[in-house]
């Protein structure tokens, strides 16, 4: 083989090994939960839902971002209705939501097979019992993850 040969072939051997070593695509998957939605009866006080547990999901996977949706009504006047899920009871939360809908990618890096909570709220100027209790059909939440 000639300087010009040995050159390329060392070329090529050094490009197949780098293709051969490249990290595989990560691959991606969803979970999808509901949980009855606990019912608002004062202003200012965070009720917490029960937890949503996910099904299967492959080892190791973590959340990349999270998706949820309420049917909560609108909060009387001179109040605001709030909701974040949260991976603990209490803490671990996405911030406050005043939407009943929406995404976050604030849980991105966290294990995937975990539980999640959501809290809920109407904050107002001072603490009172509501007219009516708000209630919503069951919470839901989308749990979007990579392993």
């Amino acid at each position: 083989m000639t300087k010009l040969q040995n050159a390329l072939m060392s070329a090529a051997m050094g490009a197949f090994a780098l293709i051969a070593s490249a990290p595989a695509q990560a691959q991606t998957g969803d979970w999808y939960g509901t949980v009855s939605a606990p019912v608002i009866r004062q202003t200012n006080t965070t009720y917490t839902s029960g937890n949503i547990w996910p099904g299967a999901t492959p080892s190791g996977a973590v959340v990349t971002s999270t998706a949820w949706y309420a049917t909560y009504p609108s909060a009387p006047g001179g109040t605001s209705f709030q909701i974040r899920h949260c991976r603990t009871a209490t803490s671990t939360c996405s911030p406050y939501s005043g939407f009943n809908s929406g995404t976050s990618t604030f849980h991105s890096g966290a294990a995937a097979l975990q539980q999640f909570y959501f809290n809920v709220r109407i904050n107002a100027s001072s603490t009172y019992t509501l007219g009516g209790s708000y209630v919503s059909t069951p919470l839901q939440l989308t749990v979007y993850y990579s392993y």
